[in-house]
């Protein structure tokens, strides 16, 4: 079943492309889309100008969200290990943060670019962007929605969240931005691909308080469709088929489902319960 949560849109209004030896921007309608996006992934990506790299990866972002021969042209052409150095690069730059998560996000549909994304960086990149820009709404917001597209099947262990208080930091991210309900729903869904199948990374987040922050999404929005439900998405396939897992980590199923329940009303409809959160289909 697809998630509940509401498609991000396309911010196109921002998109250019490229054209000529002089970086200049132009219109995306304008030549040849793939002969733009090699020259964008061999040089613009790589440029030290950073409104020329935010502009392309905001065009890779438009074009990866239209049509799958331009996610599979972007990913033969080396375009997503450029887009992760670029975002190494230009770690403190706001814009081009939203605009190659944004790429990274729409990317991850195929599962074989998602799986590659994490083989090249894309993960860590994406939470460092979180942790680069901690109170940046929109950075957060890109950030956590590319970080769940990127999760649904790629959830391996080499990532490195669980250790040293990675698990705390992306869960301090959360509950700064309790306000923000696409926060919320996209950090609920990503909790939850994370820790599903990983004992390490569900004790880690039991004790960076995790399961609270999820709680607390939540309550602070119970009106909205999309965080209630990946909220208590998250809650039920983390308690209930981890239970022995919250046991040793001393958080009792029982108390944690109280919390849940106990705004529920008669109206709810259950959740369906899979194992990973199914892709988001953002595709125009």
């Amino acid at each position: 079943a697809p998630s509940s949560f509401d498609q991000m849109s396309v911010h196109s209004d921002a998109i250019s492309n490229f054209s000529g030896d002089s970086g200049t921007p132009q219109s995306p309608s304008s030549g040849n889309p793939r002969k733009k996006i090699s020259q964008i992934v061999k040089r613009d990506l790589w440029d030290k100008n950073e409104e020329v790299v935010e502009a392309a990866l905001s065009f890779l972002a438009e074009k990866s969200s239209k049509d799958i021969q331009y996610r599979n042209f972007i990913a033969r052409s080396g375009g997503l290990l450029a887009i992760v150095r670029a975002m190494e690069k230009h770690i403190d730059n706001k814009g081009v943060q939203i605009a190659a998560c944004r790429a990274l996000e729409k990317l991850a549909i195929d599962t074989e670019n998602e799986l590659v994304i994490g083989e090249v960086g894309g993960v860590e990149a994406i939470l460092g962007a979180l942790m680069a820009h901690f109170t940046d709404s929109p950075v957060q917001e890109a950030a956590w929605s590319a970080l769940w597209n990127c999760t649904c099947g790629n959830a391996c262990d080499e990532m490195t969240i669980d250790t040293q208080g990675g698990m705390g930091a992306i869960v301090s991210c959360m509950k700064q931005h309790l306000d923000n309900p696409v926060v919320q729903a996209s950090a609920c869904a990503t909790l939850a691909n994370l820790c599903l199948n990983n004992d390490d990374r569900l004790t880690a987040l039991a004790e960076a308080d995790g399961f609270s922050a999820i709680a607390q999404a939540m309550q602070r929005h119970w009106e909205n469709d999309s965080v209630r439900n990946e909220a208590a998405h998250a809650m039920y396939v983390l308690v209930e088929k981890n239970a022995h897992i919250h046991a040793d980590a001393q958080v009792e199923p029982d108390e944690v489902e109280e919390v849940v329940l106990q705004q529920r009303d008669d109206d709810y409809e259950e959740v369906e319960v899979e194992e990973f959160q199914e892709k988001r289909n953002i595709v125009s």
